[in-house]
Order: structure tokens, then sequence, then C-alpha cells
């Protein structure tokens, strides 16, 4: 599967990064309309997350104006079940597996509709991102679907010179950033900024997810 966040501060604590580790972070961007599933957003798993409510959201945590309470009781299920913590207990993540072979593996056909997805195939996942308490979303996606619907904008080339030992906290220095190449290569330059302006702070505080430039000031918030 392609792994990736909606935004880079989720990427750091969903690899739970250790310092010294040196990792190329990139951005993607989608060519074409695509289906994908979306698991963990009932209002019941997002609090158990400890998330906050997110107006953007609100499609996917209560996705039907009129819905069966069968349904709305096997959706709750389904969140609850993707979003199980599975840290020292391995073995609970078979459920997720299992819960997405069925959606996939025996799911049916999508019928194309004009100005829709190219594909009658759901391309991936859509879930929370636990690590960071739902705060951001994740998503995880088929290698033949990333092949044909995402791009290369960009990647930075980051080390990781702190992370705090609860893993809520990053200190983090660009060294280089590319560009996509010719060939499938990517073209890499360094940086010759001061470091100052090549440092960056992540973390939690307050409630708040925020990521800070290298003097300190916040820049960005989940």
């Amino acid at each position: 599967m392609f792994y990736a966040s909606r935004g880079a501060l989720p990427v750091f604590f969903e690899i739970r990064a250790a310092k010294g580790q040196r990792i190329a972070l990139s951005r993607w961007s989608m060519t074409e309309t695509v289906w994908m599933h979306h698991l963990g957003f009932h209002p019941e798993a997002l609090r158990r997350l400890g998330a906050k409510p997110l107006a953007l959201r609100d499609a996917l945590s209560n996705p039907f104006p009129i819905e069966t309470s069968r349904n709305e009781q096997l959706r709750k299920r389904l969140s609850l079940a993707f979003t199980n913590d599975t840290l020292g207990r391995e073995y609970r993540y078979k459920l997720s597996v299992a819960i997405n072979e069925l959606l996939f593996d025996k799911a049916s056909p999508i019928p194309l509709v004009p100005n829709g997805p190219k594909s009658e195939y759901v391309s991936g996942t859509v879930y929370p991102a636990m690590q960071m308490r739902g705060a951001a979303d994740n998503v995880a996606i088929w290698p033949a679907a990333a092949d044909q619907c995402l791009t290369l904008d960009w990647v930075r080339y980051v080390e990781i010179e702190r992370a705090s030992q609860d893993g809520l906290s990053y200190s983090l220095l660009s060294l280089a950033e590319g560009r996509a190449a010719p060939g499938g290569e990517i073209a890499w330059r360094d940086l010759d900024r001061p470091e100052i302006n090549r440092r960056a702070f992540v973390g939690y505080e307050h409630g708040s997810w925020v990521s800070r430039d290298g003097m300190g000031r916040p820049f960005d918030y989940h």
C-alpha cells in the first residue's frame, strides 16, 4: 500500500520517528478523482480517540441524512474496530485486515457515472491518524491506483534532531530538497539557508498539534 497523511505534521507521529533518523518527506497531488472507503469517522470512534469536532469531517462522520438504526450500528462497529489500538497487541490488527478484505476483495464494482472516477473499483481507504488522537487523516492507496493517480510535487530530506520520550514532540532540520526528474529520478539540491531557517518544531501543546519555525513562531495547527 501507498500510505500518506493529509499534511506533513502527521507523518512524523505516524511513523514514530526517532532521534537521528533521516526521512524523505514528500508531497503528492491527485491527478484524477477516485473512489475511497472511509473508516473510523463515526462520532463515537472519534470521541474515543480524543479528536476535536472538525467541520470538514461532517460528510464522513454523518454521511447519511436519513439512516436506519441497523446501518448506524454497523457503521459504528466498523469504525470502532478499525480504530482499535493495536500497539503491543498486534494480533488485533487482524480485525483491520478482515475489514479491508470485506470492503475490497468481496466488494462489487461501482457503476461508472459521468464526470466521476474513471475506475469502477475503490482505490484505497481514508482513516483518522491514531498517533495524533484523530486530529489528522491518513490514506492507504493500492499501488496500481497510486501509479495512475498520483504525481510527485517535491521531496524534503529531514533529520530528526530531537524526539521526546512520549513521542509527542520533535525538532526537525531540513537538509535538502528534491523535485521529480526524467526517468523516475529525483533531482536534489542542498539547502544553503542558515540552520535557524531550516529548523522546525512540532508537538502537542494545550490540546492542539502545533508546528513552529526555527524562531519558535507557530505556523500550523491541527
